[in-house]
């Protein structure tokens, strides 16, 4: 009977563990751009020399325009699918594509409001890989 108790005690634990999604809720802090590849954020972010960051934002910007990355908007809801170091790979909300952007971009524990952020605010790109 001891043995049936504790089977059952640990029921919701590994229920919990059963259902935890991979991916992890989050939110942008600002308005930031996610790219389906994950070389042309390294590739933005390479020059030590680019302290003002104005190289890596105009490299952004083209890739935006040309459809290779989209742009994020403040409060756009997302879930954080991989990492790697300062990039993490986001999915928005309802979408199967996941783009890179910086770390420093995304709050992975916002405040939960009734507003949400949902997805607007982000353009749709070019579908690719990472």
């Amino acid at each position: 009977m001891r043995l049936l108790l504790q089977s059952f005690a640990l029921c919701p634990l590994t229920l919990a563990l059963a259902a935890a999604s991979p991916s992890q809720g989050a939110a942008f802090r600002g308005a930031y751009p996610g790219c389906a590849d994950k070389e042309v954020l390294r590739q933005a972010f390479k020059d030590a020399k680019d302290s003002s960051g104005a190289k890596a934002a105009a490299l952004l910007k083209s890739k935006v325009e040309a459809g290779q990355c989209i742009q994020f908007a403040k409060g756009q809801q997302v879930s954080i699918d991989e990492r790697d170091g300062p990039l993490w790979c986001v999915r928005r909300t309802g979408d199967l594509d996941c783009y890179w952007t910086l770390e420093k971009a995304v709050d992975p524990n916002p405040p939960i409001t009734s507003s949400g952020g949902g997805q607007g605010g982000g353009q749709t790109g070019r579908k690719g890989r990472r």
